[in-house]
């Protein structure tokens, strides 16, 4: 989509740009219209301007001198003044035509950029430092409201901190980090319902919850854990029974949208497939 849109913003830009330097010689008749809003003032047949009155101690040579000087340097500032800005409210509509298309094409161009090196950021965080990869993923998704990428990234880096929360013995705050890496994932979905891989990774987050809600279910339960270390997320206190079902509803969408995929059949067998 960029790789589209950017040329032809750009030239939009440089199209109004150019018309903006030669709308007078374009459209003559109507650039004279517009910087002549009002006609000037006849006078009666026969009558002259009034000349500028002299002041005491001119003659008429130092009249006229000064009078020539003030008008050449008035002539020299309306030059000025029109090479930067050419009077008239049509040169005005086409200069400003110019600078908006201009900002949405440096916004255009700046924002996935930044949210490029907002991924790159919490990518290098992955499975280090989880307090730092979210804040960059979370501003990633704020700049590209449409792109599932950066929810992908998050729900990964969820993902990574919550196996290793289980691994030193906090499931509480695994079952937790699973439920909002599938929450991600499944956010993700709604930006983009097309790509298989999406539907993929939201089954495997399903998928692993209910293996590790399995375990946890086999050594007492969410009952066996201390009142204040119980998970409060939604879908860490689902029954392994019913993640598995969703984990399923997600890898048949994948499968359905891919059903060639070695790695979608793998997953479907180790959840079980209906």
């Amino acid at each position: 989509m960029p790789g589209v849109t950017l040329p032809a913003l750009l030239m939009m830009a440089l199209g109004a740009a150019e018309v903006d330097a030669r709308a007078g010689s374009l459209w003559p008749d109507l650039s004279r219209r517009l910087r002549m809003r009002r006609p000037p003032a006849a006078l009666p047949f026969g009558e002259r301007a009034p000349a500028a009155a002299a002041t005491e101690g001119d003659t008429p040579f130092t009249t006229y001198r000064r009078a020539d000087r003030h008008e050449s340097r008035r002539r020299r500032q309306g030059k000025r003044r029109a090479a930067l800005r050419p009077p008239g409210p049509l040169s005005t509509w086409f200069r400003l035509t110019a600078i908006a298309v201009s900002l949405v094409a440096v916004g255009a161009l700046g924002l996935p950029y930044l949210a490029l090196r907002y991924e790159e950021r919490a990518l290098s965080y992955l499975g280090k430092d989880a307090g730092a990869g979210l804040p960059a993923a979370g501003a990633a998704a704020r700049l590209q409201p449409f792109d599932p990428a950066p929810l992908t990234i998050k729900a990964m880096i969820r993902g990574a901190a919550a196996r290793q929360a289980w691994e030193e013995g906090h499931p509480a705050e695994a079952l937790d980090g699973l439920a909002r890496a599938l929450v991600d994932a499944e956010t993700a979905i709604t930006r983009d319902p097309a790509p298989w891989a999406l539907y993929y990774q939201a089954g495997r987050w399903a998928a692993e919850l209910a293996a590790n809600r399995r375990d946890l279910d086999a050594r007492g339960g969410l009952s066996a854990l201390p009142a204040g270390e119980r998970p409060a997320e939604g879908y860490a206190l689902l029954t392994a029974g019913e993640l598995e079902r969703l984990a399923r509803r997600h890898l048949e969408a994948a499968r359905s949208r891919n059903p060639l995929s070695s790695e979608v059949q793998a997953a479907l067998q180790e959840v079980g497939a209906e």
